[in-house]
């Protein structure tokens, strides 16, 4: 099973999804899944990345899930730019 890459140019459901199913298979602990799915980025995602690590410093898996989907997801684009 290969690690995912994302670039930003789609819904980051499907990423995040196989991420964790990639996660759970290999039984990657905590605190590497931030490693694993940054150094998974591609074009305009890792450009965000380093972004937010300016910005926050390394995120929990679930902040950066949480910020992925605040960037990237259709459905949640309302709620980033009224914030």
């Amino acid at each position: 099973m290969d690690f995912p890459r994302y670039d930003g140019k789609s819904d980051p459901l499907i990423f995040l999804n196989r991420c964790e199913s990639y996660f759970y298979q290999q039984r990657i602990m905590e605190e590497e899944k931030v490693w694993m799915a940054s150094y998974n980025l591609e074009d305009g995602a890792q450009m965000w990345y380093i972004q937010v690590q300016k910005d926050e410093g390394i995120p929990s898996w679930r902040r950066s899930k949480d910020l992925l989907h605040l960037c990237y997801d259709p459905l949640f684009a309302p709620i980033h730019l009224a914030s």
